[in-house]
């Protein structure tokens, strides 16, 4: 049996040792990072897809983010070490080339059950998650960047508009930003600024209402 199915097992699916060998395999070994020092010429050296690291203070987000693959299922089939697991991987839309700077980055990870990838994206619909967790934060190519979560939609995967990565122009990103707002479900106190960048964070979503997707959105604020 190889290496990429024996990642995959576990007696305990709850087991933390079992999580993080799921999420970031065997390659990882001896090459650790540390939130806020995140050496990313180090992680391409063990996953050339790697374009950063996210990381939500006080919960279980703390991972590199890959570049998606033309084909998703491999990102969310494969962790960091390339490894078949059940946990997947960070990815960001491969429309946007492994660069920020798009109006919204469009980041997605599986939702679960053990706590684990962006299962907590999804507890930002509770008030008092919300309130202890309110940014978010991301390395990407040596910047820091710090996102104050605003709103969150649930919908349907097979419609995933929430999930655009360019507009045509102002117009066409205000109209699709009202629409988000109109369907908001997270008590955010926050608006986002005019010409603001975001960051979406999409995922499964289990037992709400009749959806089955969740795209939390934060404003983001460049840092050094």
């Amino acid at each position: 049996m190889d290496d990429s199915i024996q990642v995959c097992e576990a007696k305990d699916p709850y087991d933390p040792a079992y999580i993080f060998r799921s999420i970031f395999g065997s390659k990882m070994k001896g090459h650790w990072q540390r939130w806020p020092f995140i050496d990313l010429e180090e992680l391409k050296s063990v996953n050339p897809d790697c374009v950063g690291w996210i990381h939500m203070d006080g919960s279980p987000i703390d991972y590199p983010v890959v570049k998606q693959r033309f084909d998703r299922d491999y990102n969310l089939t494969h962790n960091f070490s390339g490894e078949k697991s059940v946990h997947g991987q960070v990815s960001m839309d491969f429309m946007h080339g492994g660069r920020m700077g798009d109006r919204i980055t469009v980041l997605r990870a599986h939702h679960m059950r053990d706590w684990s990838m962006f299962k907590s994206v999804v507890s930002l619909v509770e008030s008092d998650f919300l309130a202890a967790h309110p940014t978010v934060e991301l390395i990407h190519e040596g910047t820091h960047y710090a996102a104050r979560w605003f709103a969150g939609v649930l919908y349907h995967q097979r419609d995933a508009w929430p999930e655009r990565t360019h507009f045509a122009n102002e117009a066409d990103f205000e109209a699709w930003l009202a629409r988000v707002m109109s369907k908001n479900v997270v008590a955010a106190s926050v608006q986002p600024p005019a010409g603001a960048h975001l960051l979406a964070c999409c995922t499964c979503a289990y037992s709400i209402e009749s959806y089955d997707a969740f795209a939390a959105f934060a404003a983001i604020e460049e840092q050094n």
